[in-house]
C-alpha cells in the first residue's frame, strides 16, 4: 500500500493535476424484491460450494462518481434486461 500511495503522490507532484481532473468512482448494489427462505441439510464433509437461490429478487448496480473539486456526476443505474433501448 505504501508503494502505491508513494507513486500516486509522486505523480501528483510531477504533473500538478488540478482537483477537477481527479475523480473517485464507487460501485455498489442492492436487491429489489423478496427472497424465499428455506433450510437445507448437507453433509459437513461435502466441500462443494453452495449458494442461496433467490426468489423474486433482482439486483441493481449503482455507480457513483465524485471529483476532488466537489463536482458529482449523476449516478449510473444498471438493471437486468433482455433488450436494450436501441433506435
Amino acid at each position: 500500500m505504501n508503494t502505491y500511495f508513494t507513486a500516486l503522490s509522486d505523480l501528483f507532484l510531477e504533473n500538478s493535476y488540478p482537483p477537477d481532473a481527479v475523480f473517485n468512482v464507487d460501485e455498489s448494489g442492492f436487491a429489489l424484491g423478496d427472497t424465499l427462505s428455506s433450510k437445507v441439510l448437507i453433509n459437513k464433509e461435502d466441500i462443494r460450494g453452495f449458494k442461496k437461490i433467490p426468489g423474486r429478487q433482482e439486483w441493481i448496480t449503482v455507480i457513483e462518481c465524485i471529483g476532488a473539486s466537489g463536482v458529482a456526476l449523476p449516478p449510473l443505474l444498471i438493471f437486468k434486461a433482455k433488450h436494450t433501448n436501441t433506435a
